[in-house]
């Protein structure tokens, strides 16, 4: 069972492939809001853990 109706939508969403949350650098798009949060760090920590040797970069 789901704790809220909000919940039970973001869960729906999993089956319909909605992925309604996109990033503006790089557009690719998220299911859920907190996904897209999480994922907008690698871009402000693009040069926080850059490897100068290679250029790969870790956030």
């Amino acid at each position: 069972s789901f704790g809220s109706v909000l919940h039970f939508q973001r869960h729906q969403g999993t089956h319909t492939g909605l992925r309604p949350y996109k990033c503006s650098l790089c557009r690719k798009s998220f299911g859920d809001a907190p996904a897209l949060v999480k994922h907008q760090r690698v871009h402000l920590a693009d040069d926080e853990f850059r490897c100068e040797e290679c250029g790969k970069s870790f956030a």
